[in-house]
C-alpha cells in the first residue's frame, strides 16, 4: 500500500516469523491452563521441555524428568516418564505438578512462531510454551538480563 508519501509492505506471518521445530527446541512453560484460567509462575525456576524424536528431557522447574513420546500426529503421548524428585515446595510444587499432571495424558500440540501449545483431550487443560527465536531470525531480540538489561 502506497498513499504517495509512504509505502507499507505486509509480510505473511508465515514467512516473517516461521514456526520453531518441534524436535530440537528447548520450550519453556509460560502459563499452565486451567479451564478459562491462565495460571503464571513468575517466581519460580522455569519449566522446560525439549523433544528429540521418540525422547523427550526437561524440568519440571523443579526435578528433572524423561520420557519416551510416541506421535500421531497431531497428539503427542508421553510414556516411561521418569522423574528425579526434588520435593519442591509453595508454587514450584503446584508448578511440578501441573507439568507432570499435563505431560500423563495425550496432548494435542499446534505451534505458530515460537509458541507451543499442548492441550488436554478436552481442550480446557494444558501447558503455554515459548522458546526464543534464534539469533539472525526475523524479530530477534536480544535477551533481557534479570535486571531488565538488555
Amino acid at each position: 500500500m502506497t498513499n504517495g508519501r509512504a509505502t507499507l509492505v505486509l509480510l505473511d506471518r508465515r514467512f516473517a516469523e516461521p514456526d520453531l521445530p518441534l524436535d530440537g527446541t528447548t520450550w519453556t512453560v509460560e502459563s499452565v491452563v486451567r479451564g478459562d484460567a491462565l495460571e503464571h509462575f513468575p517466581l519460580t525456576a522455569p519449566a522446560t521441555l525439549t523433544i528429540d524424536g521418540t525422547e523427550a528431557t526437561g524440568s519440571t522447574g523443579s526435578s528433572p524428568f524423561t520420557a519416551t513420546v510416541t506421535r500421531d500426529d497431531p497428539t503427542l503421548t508421553f510414556t516411561e516418564l521418569t522423574v528425579t524428585p526434588t520435593y519442591p515446595e509453595a508454587r514450584a510444587a503446584d508448578l511440578e505438578h501441573a507439568v507432570l499432571e499435563n505431560l500423563r495424558t495425550p496432548l494435542t500440540y499446534s505451534i505458530q512462531s515460537n509458541r507451543l501449545e499442548l492441550r488436554g483431550p478436552n481442550l480446557t487443560t494444558g501447558l503455554n510454551l515459548s522458546a526464543p527465536r534464534p539469533e539472525g531470525s526475523p524479530y530477534y531480540t536480544v535477551p533481557r538480563r534479570p535486571d531488565g538489561v538488555r
